[in-house]
Parts: C-alpha cells; structure tokens; sequence
C-alpha cells in the first residue's frame, strides 16, 4: 500500500502530475517546505539522526501536503489533524514518537506550514515563522547574552550557606575581597569545557582569584565560582534569539499586519520561549570550579582546580552550596580535631599560642587550608575545643610578661571573641599556667592545723596527764567558726582604648553577669573616661564628644583646661 508519506514528491514527474491542479505558488512550497533537494524537511532528516534514520521529516511533510493541498483561507476547519499524518507515514514496528518529533520541528521553522492546535496545513503565503527566523539570525549577540544575564540574575536569588553571591561580575573589581566565602556566577560568555585550560571560564576564574581590579587579592581561599557548560550555552543562545525574535514580532503586529492566527502563534511561541530560555540557563549552569593547593614533587604549592557538576533539583545557588559542602571544599561545621591538625601542620609556627585573628585570616587567603563559610564556623570550633579540655585553650590576650589572660581550658560555654588580642594557647602551655596558678595559690592559704596540734592540755599538770595518771583525754574541739561572706565587691579596670570593645564584652561575661546572677544582688556599672591630651583638644571634637556624651546620658561631662 502506498501511504501519503511514500510519495516521492522529489521526482519532478510526481511533482508536476501533483501541482498541476494547484493554484500558483505551490512550486515553492513543495521546493522549500515539503520534498526539494534544498527543503527544509530533508536538511532535517540530514541533521538529527533520530530522523534521518526513517526518513521522518519528509514523510511528514509529504503527508500533511497530500492531506491539506490546497488551503483555502475561507474553510472554516483547515488542514488535517496529527493523528491522521502519524497514520499517512508510520510504517508496522516503526515509533510514532519520531514522527511526532519531526512535525513540531516542522512546525517551528518552516516557512509555509500552519499549525492551530493539533491540525496542520501548507499555505502558498510565509507564516510567521519565516519572520521570527530572520529576526532571531539578527539579534545581536551583546542583547542575547544581556537578556541571559537578567535572566541569571533572577535565577540566582538565595545565599545558600554563602555569605554573598555574585552574579555576572563584569571585571574583578566588582568581586570584594573578604574572608567571608562567596560564590560567583560567572557570566554567560564566560563558558566551560572541562579538560580545557584555554576555555574562557578558565581565563576569568583566574584574574578573579588572583586580583581585584589593579590590586591582588587576599582573601583567595574565600572563593568559589559557578560556570555555563559550553556545549549548552549554545543552544541557550539560539533559544534566547528566538525568544527576542518572537517578543519584537509581537510588538510590532499592527505593522506587520499579522492576522487572528498569525498573532496567537507568535503569543504561543513567545511563552514557550520564554519558559524556555529558564530552563536552559538552570541546565547549562552546572559547573562548579573551586581551588585548591597541593604540594609539588618540588615541594612547592601548586594550584589546583576541581570541577564538579552541581546535579538537579532546587534553586541554583541551593544546589551549588549542596554540591559544594557535601564535596568537604566548604565547612559549615568544623571539628576541633581537625583545626588542631591544622594548627599542628601550618598555624602554631613554633610557637605554643597563635592569634585567634590571624587564624581566621590565614584560612580565608590560603588555598592549601580548608575553606570556612565565615567566622561564626571558627568561634563554635574554639568553643568546644576549649571545652573538651584536649585539643587547645582560648585567652583573651597575651600579656607583656608572656601570661595568658582570661585563659580558658576544659571549661563549657565559654565566650569566644575573634579579635586581634584573643589567642588560642597550646593544651601543655595551658595546663603549665594552671597549675602554675594552683600552686601559687596553695603557698599562700594558711596551713591547716593537724590533730596533736588540737590536743587540749587538762589537768593540773602542764603535760596534760590526769591527775590519776590515766593518760591522756580526747580534747575538747572548740565550735566552728561561721565562714566569712563577702557581701559587696568593687572592681576598678584600665582598658586599652584600641581593645574596649573585645575587654569590655569580656568584663561583663565574665564580672558583670556573674555578679548579677546571684539571687537578690543589685550591680551598678559605672564607665570613667579620663583623656589628657597636652596639645589641646580640638573645637570640632570636643564639640561632637560632648553632644554624645548627652545623647549617651552621661552623669558627668566637662572639658577642662587652661583654654
């Protein structure tokens, strides 16, 4: 049986005998559309293999000819429906999706095929498709990659467990440089192809990492960078034209005089690039690229790039930051173990204390140390070190003489200050000055008198036998006298005005509130500030001081001098 679809309209005889009884014009439509050597449907079969492998495109094409030639634009239903141009090509063992396939290809960019709905028709006049295919050939490629970015820019909402996003920086001054980690998403025109040192996302990953702007930059290990596969960034572009070519179309419909039909097909293929273009930015964007250091056979550090794909489901950011802290290159939770190991390899650098500060710095500029999300992850590590009482202790400063002050080891619940004066002190310098400290502390509490000491002499004679020569008595113990209470306390306190805000918090966590959590006690904190400043003190700030001091309600405020 020969189908519609078998028909072979590229024979100029079977063409002929077939447009002979068609109105002018259908020459140029068999030719483009339907069953030339330069047609559409066979550059089709020619381009996908699915297609080609049946022939699909052509037999589809030769099928909704034979069903809707001629179409006359009175007819109240026009052309032939999918199910019955499936039954004029799809042979016994064939899969009819192929062909489905084919005809919305079809229906996407021939220039004189009609679709409404399910029904399907040729027509000697270009739809509008031919329109939107020249329209979308002539977007530039600044507004493709300009309408992909706001696009990017919308997608990327969130934080995840990053302290900042990025997105589409345009150089790398617009990346700051802090300790705290972020992710940049890079631009659409910065794409990826792994194995490939010389691709562009390669490029830009490094000025980033290695400068801000004109200036190097610091803090390296607090970045992580989120690129567009290659391969589909392409096809994204070519779906992005599409969409810009379809929006214009519909802004200029009166001008080009689009009908009934030509309108609802340009508003349907609108939405349905528009929805298309997200998808495919969620899709291309799926390379996740973090650095690393690793020693040399040289023993030298030399950086190292991982590439990771971030996987499905969920925003963007949400499924980079899952990827990212599963893989171990970006701790939320640290144990005090492991910042130990840390210390003992790279921090403690001879010494038996390290700035807490310093610390921080140190894991957010070096590659080879691990990547913190922020600070806050390093105060919980201290915090329970410090109360396991093994892996290190916690000081609120170091002083001249080399004593650690405030210092804390195996205590719970202990505050922890990031600051330039807080030190994390080594488990065997911290329990020398324990116990240094208990020491002292034993040598000058009085001795506690032992039992012959306690011996009353009774009797009349002085070596306390009984008259009756007995021996010697139980003595008699005198009552035990009531332990003493203070029941006030007065401190008094010289601040370093460089380190107020860290001794100042430190007083009242471990004085003030102390004092205050005693049933009935009733603390009063009182600030004195003294300033001597022989060259005299500026009008400008003594103005500005003495305003604040009234809007802080200070008691007492008052400048002297010999002014």
């Amino acid at each position: 049986m020969i189908m519609p679809g078998d028909v072979p309209l590229d024979e100029s005889r079977v063409r002929n005998q077939f447009v002979r009884y068609l109105p002018d014009g259908w020459d140029a439509v068999v030719d483009s559309d339907v069953d030339g050597p330069d047609s559409r449907p066979k550059a089709l079969d020619e381009q996908v293999g699915s297609l080609g492998r049946y022939h699909a495109a052509r037999r589809v094409a030769r099928s909704v000819f034979v069903g809707s030639a001629p179409s006359v634009a009175g007819q109240r239903v026009r052309g032939v429906e999918e199910v019955r141009v499936r039954l004029g090509c799809v042979q016994p063992g064939e899969s009819a999706v192929v062909f489905a396939d084919a005809l919305g290809r079809l229906s996407d960019g021939a220039a004189y095929l009609y679709a409404d709905g399910t029904r399907h028709w040729y027509d000697t006049r270009p739809n509008v498709n031919r329109e939107a295919a020249d329209r979308a050939h002539q977007q530039r490629r600044e507004d493709v990659l300009d309408e992909i970015t706001a696009r990017l820019r919308r997608i990327s909402a969130g934080r995840g467990d990053f302290d900042r996003v990025h997105v589409a920086p345009s150089a790398s001054g617009e990346v700051v440089d802090e300790p705290e980690a972020r992710l940049v998403v890079l631009g659409p025109e910065s794409t990826y192809r792994q194995n490939d040192p010389e691709c562009v996302a390669s490029k830009v990953v490094v000025e980033v990492l290695n400068s801000r702007g004109g200036s190097p930059r610091l803090y390296r290990n607090a970045l992580v960078f989120l690129a567009p596969d290659r391969g589909r960034t392409e096809a994204l572009e070519g779906t992005a034209r599409r969409y810009l070519a379809w929006k214009s179309i519909l802004g200029e419909e009166e001008q080009l005089n689009l009908d009934a039909h030509g309108r609802r097909k340009a508003r349907e293929n609108l939405e349905k690039f528009d929805s298309g273009v997200d998808l495919q930015v969620e899709e291309a964007y799926q390379w996740l690229l973090y650095p690393g250091e690793e020693r040399g056979p040289d023993g030298n550090m030399v950086l190292e790039w991982s590439a990771t794909k971030i996987g499905t489901g969920g925003p963007l950011v949400e499924r980079a930051s899952r990827r990212i802290v599963s893989d171990g290159a970006l701790v939320t939770r640290w144990a005090p173990m492991m910042l130990r190991k840390e210390l003992d390899a790279y921090l403690w650098r001879g010494e038996e204390h390290v700035s807490l500060n310093l610390i921080r710095e140190d894991l957010a500029r070096y590659l080879y140390l691990p990547r913190l999300r922020d600070g806050s992850v390093l105060e919980a590590t201290v915090r329970d070190g410090v109360a396991s009482g093994e892996f290190f202790g916690y000081a609120q400063a170091l002083t001249a003489g080399g004593r650690f002050e405030g210092l804390r080891f195996g205590e719970v619940g202990v505050t922890i200050y990031l600051n330039e004066s807080s030190v994390l002190v080594h488990p065997d310098a911290a329990r020398r000055q324990i116990e240094e400290d208990r020491a002292k502390q034993t040598a000058v509490s009085p001795p506690v008198s032992s039992g012959e000491d306690r011996i009353g002499k009774v009797g009349n004679g002085e070596g306390g036998e009984e008259p009756n020569g007995g021996g010697i008595t139980e003595p008699t113990i005198p009552p035990i006298a009531p332990e003493k209470v203070s029941t006030s306390f007065r401190g008094v306190i010289e601040i370093d005005p460089a380190r107020l805000g860290g001794t100042a918090g430190a007083i009242s966590q471990e004085v003030v509130q102390r004092l205050a959590s005693i049933m009935g006690s009733n603390v009063r904190v009182t600030l004195e500030i003294q300033a001597d400043v022989p060259e005299g003190i500026p009008e400008k700030v003594e103005r500005d001081v003495s305003e604040n001091c009234n809007t802080l309600k200070f008691r007492e405020c008052d400048f002297g001098g010999s002014g």
